[in-house]
């Protein structure tokens, strides 16, 4: 995760997490944990890169597949790292760059630069509907959406949206 979502975990902190992999570990004495939900999180690429029948993926040794990376200090990375090593066929590809964020990896991929594994989050409001899903679901993972709160904040703002958070998940 970047430096600044920590830097608010004084108030609260709303994150993705790969449990089994890459927990997010706060001390459960000074922290209250709610699960909101999970998303997948999935490869993607371009209508026009993709072959329409889903076999791009994985590539192969002499044909390596373009991949849109998450920087290697973005928690996304680990994530993503985890469901290419535990799928159960090689991924043959080479990097083609590295950002922070899914928007822009998800708008990389939507003008052919490449593979971008992105949540499912990332396509409300009708963003990225030039993409398609590609591999199979071989290198989808699974993550968490969880919120964490100090338990010893007291700032109405704090626990307004603490409440908004309880209320709203669990309609």
């Amino acid at each position: 995760m970047h430096a600044s979502a920590f830097a608010i975990v004084d108030d609260a902190l709303a994150a993705n997490q790969h449990m089994a992999t890459h927990p997010v570990q706060l001390d459960p004495t000074r922290f209250e944990r709610y699960e909101i939900g999970s998303e997948t999180i999935r490869p993607y690429v371009s209508r026009t890169l993709s072959d329409g029948e889903g076999t791009l993926m994985p590539g192969t040794a002499v044909q390596l597949v373009p991949l849109l990376m998450y920087s290697p200090s973005v928690y996304f990375a680990r994530v993503v790292e985890t469901a290419i090593e535990s799928a159960p066929r090689k991924l043959f590809g080479f990097r083609v760059l590295e950002v922070a964020m899914s928007d822009v990896l998800g708008d990389l991929a939507e003008q052919g630069f490449g593979i971008a594994w992105l949540p499912t989050s990332s396509f409300q409001g009708g963003r990225l509907k030039n993409l398609v899903a590609v591999g199979d679901g071989d290198w989808d993972i699974e993550v968490s959406i969880v919120a964490y709160r100090a338990k010893n904040n007291t700032r109405r703002a704090v626990t307004q949206v603490w409440d908004r958070i309880l209320e709203t998940s669990r309609k």
